[in-house]
This record gives structure tokens, sequence and C-alpha cells, in this order.
């Protein structure tokens, strides 16, 4: 179609290209008229004189920061002159309320079949402002999500929270590349927009992972919501003629505790959706009534350990329980393990709170303070008797994280802790892990001289499989497998053929949950390494580790 008013094909040129943002905007200009029109969001942030502009790039430069001034007008001069065809640079420029923000703006020329420069076109990226949106799906990010969780908090009336997981996602990508599972996603967001009425909000959060605000809050009508949608996405999803099943696991939690933080409130949602992925085969799982008693107190309880770690991890403190030689039972090491008390709550079993805070991102944070705590409370204790090893356990959510291995080298590095007297434990969740991400980061770990062990060995993590993938040190038998072995023959069967195995291909073995002399004099049968339980010590203090006989007993 030909255009004769060269404003109306700009026009038509820019709605073709603009695409809504808080953060990213959109400019075209004609080159031979100088006029240019810029997304309605930019005008609106730096105080613009209007989307349509004479000369943009000239008014432009005086939001620039005179610092930054001379190499953006040189690089506008040379597009313009036709030396270049391209500008792409980094600056500060001012908002309308006079305060800077870092922008980086990516520009090029467009030129007609005679090779004449018709448009110059471009986005600018404001690093001053998070984007609301999900470039993948359209759909509100999680910015958009936490924002709209304050305000329904803030309108103090009840609403639901629904977690929805695309799960083994990671199959789809695999069999036909990450260009196919984008759009895959993108159908997806769009069966749920098309499924779900405007009571209901939703979102693309992180990974595979959807949420769903509404102000429904009975829960059978969302359950059946869920069955409709585990349905419809048997096969509903088809692309260039691939059907694409899809199975999802979904987590609600209704709130109507308006003091709680959002980001508790997220938290038991998650906790839900693990559930439903790893105990209920993608049923939807309801927070409030199927996994822990009390709802209101929890909510309370999360809220409160998370302000905790937003607060330097206060109220954190950590005991040791010591591990000793099955031949001789002297002393080998000590296993640092996590603790939390409040005014409020009083000293809260870690079996009450772990589960769920393993499953949160703030976990990272006291994972970070474990190691840097254990390390400094241990180092002299090891610089005096070097033959002993601190034990600690990491989460999957510590590992599957990017900065966990620069994490962790400079804690070492800032304690002086030596990495060849540390142990790490890999707790029973990390078979989430692709298994090829996990031998990796093992094999990272024994590169800086870090022994790892496989915990809960003989429970749901583990089987003699895990043994020849994992290049691992150490196994480590949990106390619910041997609870009843001196009764149980299959219990003892097992426990022999584990720790045989584990001897000839050269695994140290240590069994967990030893309270009595008559249970390790039964074990001492099995070729085994180390012991540990109540019959040599409870986690302590590490003021009172000191004081244990073990302790003192060491040369």
């Amino acid at each position: 179609m030909y255009f004769r008013d060269p404003l109306e094909l700009l026009n038509k040129f820019f709605d073709a290209v603009n695409t809504p943002s808080s953060r990213r905007y959109v400019f075209v200009c004609n080159m031979e008229t100088n006029t240019s029109r810029w997304s309605e969001n930019a005008v609106e942030y730096f105080g613009l004189p209007g989307e349509r502009m004479d000369d943009a790039g000239g008014i432009w430069a005086e939001h620039i920061h005179p610092d930054d001034r001379e190499e953006y007008n040189k690089s506008i001069e040379d597009v313009f002159s036709g030396q270049t065809d391209a500008h792409l640079m980094d600056y500060r420029a001012r908002d309308k309320n006079g305060n800077y923000v870092t922008c980086t703006c990516d520009g090029r020329i467009i030129r007609d079949s005679n090779g004449d420069a018709v448009f110059f076109v471009g986005t600018i990226l404001n690093h001053g402002i998070a984007d609301i949106y999900d470039p993948t799906t359209g759909l509100p990010n999680t910015y958009g999500f936490f924002e709209q969780l304050a305000k329904m908090k803030e309108s103090q009336k009840e609403f639901t929270l629904v977690l929805f997981s695309v799960r083994d996602f990671n199959e789809v990508n695999d069999l036909y590349g990450y260009s196919f599972g984008n759009r895959v996603l993108n159908k997806f967001s769009e069966l749920l927009m098309n499924y779900f009425t405007k009571e209901y909000t939703l979102y693309r959060l992180d990974g595979m992972r959807f949420a769903i605000i509404s102000s429904i809050t009975d829960l059978n009508i969302l359950k059946n919501h869920h069955n409709k949608i585990k349905e419809m996405l048997k096969s509903s999803i088809s692309i260039d003629g691939v059907t694409v099943p899809l199975r999802v696991a979904a987590g609600v939690v209704i709130a109507d505790d308006f003091t709680v933080d959002s980001h508790a409130l997220y938290t038991c949602a998650r906790y839900a959706l693990d559930c439903s992925k790893e105990k209920s085969h993608g049923e939807l799982v309801f927070f409030r009534n199927d996994y822990l008693a009390n709802n209101r107190k929890t909510l309370e309880l999360i809220s409160a350990i998370k302000n905790s770690i937003s607060d330097s991890c206060r109220g954190f403190y950590l005991c040791f329980q010591p591990i000793v030689s099955a031949e001789t039972e002297q002393l080998t090491g000590m296993e640092a393990l996590l603790r939390w008390k409040s005014d409020s709550f009083g000293v809260v079993p870690p079996g009450t709170f772990l589960p769920w805070l393993e499953k949160d991102d703030a976990f990272m944070d006291v994972g970070k303070w474990i190691f840097r705590e254990s390390f400094i409370q241990t180092k002299d204790i090891i610089k005096e008797h070097p033959e002993l090893i601190l034990n600690v356990n990491i989460a999957y959510t510590q590992l599957e994280r990017d900065d966990y291995r620069s994490s962790l080298i400079n804690i070492l590095k800032e304690t002086g802790f030596p990495p060849e007297n540390l142990c790490i434990e890999l707790t029973e969740r990390c078979r989430l892990l692709d298994m090829d991400f996990l031998r990796n980061e093992i094999i990272f770990m024994k590169s800086l001289g870090i022994k790892v062990a496989l915990d809960d060995f003989g429970t749901g993590f583990s089987s003699m499989v895990l043994l020849k993938e994992l290049p691992v040190d150490t196994i480590k038998i949990d106390r619910g497998f041997i609870i009843d072995i001196e009764e149980n023959m299959v219990d003892q069967r097992i426990m022999e053929s584990i720790t045989s195995c584990a001897r000839d291909i050269k695994l140290k073995v240590c069994i967990e949950g030893i309270e009595t002399a008559h249970m390790r004099d039964f074990l001492k049968k099995y070729p085994t390494t180390n012991y540990q339980g109540y019959y040599y010590s409870r986690p302590v203090v590490m003021e009172d580790f000191k004081e244990l006989p073990l302790y003192k007993s060491l040369a």
C-alpha cells in the first residue's frame, strides 16, 4: 500500500513495531523529515513534549547526563550523516522528576530498495524500573505478581493464590528445542487466559511456574477448574502438526490473614505446589487443609522466619552432632544442624520449618549463613584437630542457583576454612535436579577438595543406581531405615547389600540414628565407617560440644 503522507507512513510503521512495556520504549524516526514518534510510556516517564516530535534526537539530548552527552551526540551524528547504520550505547537520562536512570539505546537504520535511509528505529531500555510483563508469554511477571499481592492485601478482602507448574517441561525443550518450547508456553498461556474469566488474574513467574490470583475462594470450584485444565492439556496444544501433551501440578493457599507477608504467602503456595508434584501426582493441593495443621499459625511462623532472614538471619543458630568411627568410636567429625527460635514462637523444631524453607528462594541466604557460621565456629577445632570433618547439608534450591559456586568459594576464602575438611551432604530433595547437572556440581566440589555425601540413603532419595551415576565419597543411611532392623529380616538383608556394595566400590558408610548400645552392637556386623546418633550425643551448641567427653578425649 502506498502512503502519500510521510506522517501516515511513520505512524503505520510505529504501530507495527510498538509493543507496550513499562521499561522498553520504541521510537521511529522518518529520516527525510526528522519527524519521530515515541512510546507513550517514554513520554510519560521522561516528561517529553509528546509522542510525536520534530528533532527528537536534539530534544532527547537535553535529557542525557552532561558527562554522556558528547558521546551520544557523536553517535547520533554518525547515524544521520550515513557513517554508520547503528547506534548502541548506555547512558544516563533524566526523568521528569530530575533523577537520572541508566538506559540502553539500540537503534538501526532501515533502507529502501535503492539503499536510501528511510527510517531510524530502535528501543530504549530503562534500567531504572523493572518490567512487569514476561517477554515470552506477554503475561504479567513476578514483579506484577507481587505488586498485585500487595494490593489484594491492602483491600482486606479474602482471596486465593494458585500456583501452576508445567511438569517435566525440560523434556519438551530437549526434544524440540527452546524456540519450540517458547511457542508451547505461549499456547499454554493462551489456553489459560481463554479459560479463566475476569475473576482470575494470570501471571508467568520464574521457570515453568504460573500464578493465578482470584477472589474466588470456593475450593471445590478451583478443584473443578484444575481437573478440566488437566484434561484439556492432554490434546489441546498443537504446533506445526505436533501435539504436545502437558502435565501440570497446582497448589492453593487462601489469604485470609492480611498481616502475613506476601512472600510468606507465596512460600505456602509453593509448598503446596511441590507437594502436588511430589506426593499427589499433580492433583490440586490445598495448603490449608492437606499438609499443615493450624494454617494461620503456620503462616505467621513463615512470615516471622522470612523476616528473620531479611534481618541477617536473626534467630537462627547452629547445633553440632558428633560423628564417630565405627571401629574405635573416636570422634571423626560433626554435622552442623540448623535451628531457629524467637520470643514469640520459642525454639521451633527444624521439622516444622525446614520442609518448606528448603523450597523457598530465601534459603539461599540461609545457606550462605550456615556455611559462614559453621566455618567460623569450627575453624579453630579443625586447626587443632585436622583429622576432623565438618558436615554441612545443602538443599537443591542452593545448588540450582547460578551463584552457588562463587558464593561457596568466597565464603571458604573469607573464613579461611580448609575445603578438605568439609563434607557437603546432599539432602533428599536434590534428587529433583537433573542427574548430569548434579554430577557436574559434585565434580566441581570435589575439585576444591570438598567431600560429598548422599544423605538419607535407603529412603526416597537413593538407590543403588545413584552410586554408579554420582561420584560421592560417603553414603549416610537414614535412621528410619534402621529403627526396626533388629527384628526385620528384610531390612537386614538390604543393609547387608548396601554396606557390602559400598565397601567393594570404596565408599564410606555412616549410619545415622543410633540410640542405644544394643543397636550399635547389632550394627557392628555390617562393614560401616561411621556412626551418628543420640547414643553418642544429641545436637548441641558449640560451647557444649567442646565439653563432650568425645571431644575432650581427642589427643
